[in-house]
């Protein structure tokens, strides 16, 4: 009698409390310490609110807000918004539209129960000591005007720091110098801590990156103790560190030929036709289209032509060309890249589809070059170095010759000299001495003659050692060893 009570008691019990068959929905508490920031004056929490955006909220919004009721400067919250596995990709941001300066977005992955995301803001959690640093900031445009690229008649030259979440302040022209722009900022800094900053101007013209050392994209500096101690900082520089030796002076009009035979477009079927062909870059007139190369930015782009046009030599053999006339003070690097099938359903779904990102192509022009060819393959990624090819006189050479460099060995720059007995299309390459091509020196048509060309270390970094450089003119082939010294 008494075992069947128990039972009956079981079942009874199992009745009034069945057992859950469901998970217990996930709880994700955020939690952010503002303590520093505070401290440093970035944030006062009578006024300012702080909020969780991310790949949860379309990046935006006002729903995930963290609150501090205790006073102890963690701001959070609990959310019930998210399942076990959810990847979140975030960032918190605090009124009025403050993001956190970090280098990546923080990233969590919610697992069953109860979920905790704790840290300080900008990871920072060491308070030191800041004081305003007055800072006067200066540009000289001149090399951008002489190129036709700047007129500061409709348009304006400004400077964005990591200060304030790199908002852009206007700079004046001074009376002395029409060319030299200035703006004085007092900003919030520590001794020790970096200031990034880059320089702009209309329309939308940033300067390329890497221009205080290959550390960091943009510029910067380190407040030294001097400086923390007097409170006075002066930077002063040239659009893109632009001289006149590394602009040239003519304008040079450049032939660049795009073989596509046989080629790959980026997550396109294998085989797909290649129909047109656009080339981008970031030395005007090309330009860069925006984010995902949208349709709409067709506008930015130089068109190719294999019709015969443009100097195009033969009408549909897959070889698109066209010249393109860069201006005089231009960059004497053009970082380039082209696209295939430009906005069509055969365009493997983008069209930045020549090389997957990083895969930019790269011309190096002399500081006197007028012309030059440019012969690329589409998919291939390699440096064409166009550099001053002079003529030395009518004289028609017996036979094909290829002269030793001088000097040898030689430090940075040395003299490259040849006969062609014959003319035809000739090419003048530096290699290694592994065999992979360093530099492209010539890569077009020449008439019979004598030439020679000036090569530059500089122009392709390269170190001490052992190079050979070739010569090939129809049938003709010659190598010769050259030394570089550092």
């Amino acid at each position: 009698m008494k075992k069947l009570d128990f039972f009956l008691c079981m079942i009874f019990t199992l009745l009034l409390f069945p057992k859950s068959t469901s998970a217990q929905t996930p709880t994700v508490e955020f939690k952010c310490n503002m303590s520093v920031q505070m401290k440093d004056g970035q944030f006062n929490a009578a006024t300012d609110s702080i909020w969780v955006r991310g790949n949860f909220n379309s990046w935006s919004g006002f729903d995930f807000e963290l609150k501090d009721p205790d006073g102890d400067s963690v701001y959070s919250a609990i959310f019930t918004n998210f399942a076990e596995g959810d990847s979140l990709v975030f960032r918190f941001v605090h009124s009025p539209d403050v993001w956190e300066p970090i280098n990546s977005n923080r990233k969590y992955t919610v697992t069953d129960g109860t979920n905790v995301y704790e840290c300080f803001w900008e990871d920072d959690s060491i308070y030191i000591p800041k004081k305003f640093i007055h800072i006067a900031f200066s540009v000289n445009m001149k090399y951008e005007r002489l190129a036709g690229l700047f007129n500061s008649d409709y348009s304006y030259v400004a400077i964005g720091g990591s200060s304030c979440g790199w908002c852009i302040r206007p700079m004046t022209s001074t009376v002395e110098n029409p060319d030299s722009f200035f703006v004085k900022d007092s900003i919030q800094l520590q001794l020790g801590s970096k200031f990034s900053f880059k320089f702009y101007y209309e329309p939308g013209v940033e300067e390329k990156d890497y221009l205080t050392d290959s550390t960091q994209k943009e510029r910067y500096f380190v407040i030294s103790q001097n400086v923390f101690e007097s409170g006075i900082k002066s930077y002063s520089a040239i659009f893109n560190n632009d001289s006149l030796e590394i602009t040239p002076y003519p304008n040079h009009s450049i032939v660049f030929t795009c073989n596509t035979n046989g080629a790959a477009i980026i997550n396109a079927p294998v085989g797909t036709e290649v129909k047109t062909v656009h080339i981008a870059g970031g030395t005007p007139p090309l330009q860069w289209p925006s984010g995902s190369w949208p349709n709409e930015d067709s506008t930015k782009m130089i068109r190719l032509y294999d019709d015969g046009t443009h100097n195009d030599a033969v009408a549909g053999d897959k070889i698109f060309t066209n010249s393109i006339t860069f201006p005089s003070y231009a960059q004497l690097t053009v970082i380039y890249k082209y696209s295939a099938n430009w906005g069509l359903t055969s365009n493997g779904g983008a069209n930045d589809n020549e090389t997957l990102v990083g895969g930019d192509k790269i011309l190096k022009l002399g500081r006197y070059t007028s012309s030059g060819n440019v012969r690329d393959t589409f998919g291939i990624v390699h440096i064409t170095d166009i550099t001053k090819v002079e003529k030395l006189d009518n004289t028609i050479p017996t036979t094909f010759k290829l002269e030793q460099n001088f000097p040898n060995p030689f430090n940075p720059e040395t003299v490259i000299s040849w006969q062609l007995a014959a003319g035809g299309f000739v090419t003048l390459k530096i290699y290694d001495v592994l065999g992979n091509e360093v530099a492209t020196l010539v890569n077009e048509e020449q008439q019979a003659g004598s030439y020679q060309v000036e090569f530059s270390s500089k122009n392709n970094e390269l170190s001490s050692g052992v190079y050979f450089y070739q010569l090939r003119a129809g049938d003709f082939v010659q190598t010769k060893k050259m030394i570089l010294l550092r």
